[in-house]
């Protein structure tokens, strides 16, 4: 008989689990409360890449998830919800320069693709960008990019659903029944559903669900200027192009599909409640679109044409959380900020523990048994949370 598993959320993380499951010659159920990438996952500024102060404590296996990609793409074929041209990052001040020079060489140092541009050679890369006279170098990461996550997660989910998984979406989660041997899941219409392992994979919800199977997975509460608040500004189409991840000063510039931007500032973070509606987050936008003016040279101001809030999935240390749950058996969870970056490869990794017993080395330092021992906040607390929503 085949064995069965639970895969509880339908965002990157869900879908990816659910399908390199399936490859283990499983059946597997995939639920999710409301739809594909309707969470976490569709309000993420979705960079791939490893090079971030803040993603320092779990750069190796930020590192091994820009290379799953590339395994996916040898699989599947041309990827065309994942850019992978690279990432331009600068800084105007000069002492931050400094410290963008010492994190080139740091990388370079780890074996990590990282080369010094001059403002020239990046105009001719990116003719839009408007450099200020300050900036003398601007580091370029080539593995580094971008993925447009609801289209990355219909594929795959499409892919795992050829390969047998079910998906059954608007199903909630109202109940978890830890086991051994056969776990369950208790939906909100009170059907009950075993299986030999549960995963659960719902981003910033990770904690509730943990929660109904008696375990604790802390992760931060949403509240004004907490780092797991995000604000995610979209144009209106440009005439100019911009074909890049770009890194300035404090904002992030990426496209968006049929010529559109997308910004995010970390410093304009702060300034949001998380309960705001569209009239608070309209002037902070319209900041947003000011601080990208400085950035770029385009021919007319870009219309804001959507501002959404996008909760991080932080955990109380920031740092990954991946594995069986203490004292819920036959429970799995996973959560991450960086579940873009991370999911083809949290997908195979999962499998392999969940389905053929592995202790994988890349997911030991993640282990949720770090809570209960849990003190102050790691290294990872004190720097950038890596500048991505």
């Amino acid at each position: 008989m085949k064995p069965t598993y639970v895969v509880v959320g339908a965002g990157v993380i869900g879908a990816t689990t659910a399908l390199r499951l399936a490859e283990t010659g499983a059946h597997v159920t995939v639920l999710d409360a409301e739809g594909p990438c309707a969470g976490t996952s569709s309000t993420s500024f979705a960079w791939v890449g490893a090079s971030a102060l803040g993603l320092w404590d779990y750069f190796e296996i930020n590192v091994a998830g820009t290379a799953a990609y590339r395994r996916l793409q040898a699989e599947l074929g041309p990827l065309p919800w994942h850019v992978a041209n690279g990432s331009l990052v600068w800084y105007s001040d000069g002492g931050a320069q400094e410290t963008l020079l010492a994190r080139v060489a740091e990388l370079r140092d780890a074996g990590y693709p990282a080369a010094l541009l001059t403002p020239a050679r990046v105009r001719e890369l990116e003719p839009a960008l408007k450099l200020a006279d300050t900036v003398e170098q601007v580091a370029f990461y080539s593995d580094e990019g971008y993925v447009l996550a609801r289209a990355m997660v219909a594929d795959i989910l499409l892919l795992a659903e050829q390969r047998g998984v079910t998906t059954r979406f608007g199903a909630r989660v109202t109940g978890l029944e830890p086991d051994a041997s056969r776990p369950a899941v208790v939906l909100a219409d009170g059907e009950r559903i075993e299986a030999d392992a549960v995963v659960l994979c719902g981003g910033r919800w990770t904690s509730e669900l943990a929660r109904l199977a008696g375990a604790t997975v802390p992760m931060l509460v949403p509240s004004p200027g907490s780092l797991d608040v995000g604000l995610l500004v979209r144009t209106a189409p440009i005439a100019e192009t911009v074909s890049r991840m770009l890194l300035a000063d404090d904002l992030m510039i990426r496209p968006d599909g049929g010529a559109h931007l997308l910004l995010h500032s970390d410093e304009h973070d702060r300034t949001v409640d998380p309960q705001s509606g569209p009239q608070a987050l309209a002037p902070i936008a319209e900041d947003v679109v000011d601080v990208a003016l400085g950035h770029l040279a385009l021919s007319a101001r870009p219309v804001v044409e959507s501002a959404v809030i996008g909760l991080r999935a932080l955990t109380t240390d920031y740092l990954p959380a991946v594995g069986w749950l203490p004292g819920a058996d036959g429970i799995y969870a996973a959560v991450t900020h960086s579940g873009i970056t991370l999911a083809p490869v949290l997908g195979e990794l999962i499998a392999a523990e969940v389905a053929l017993g592995a202790d994988e080395r890349l997911l030991r330092p993640f282990r949720h048994e770090r809570f209960a021992s849990a003190g102050t906040p790691t290294s990872a607390g004190t720097a950038s949370i890596g500048e991505t929503p």
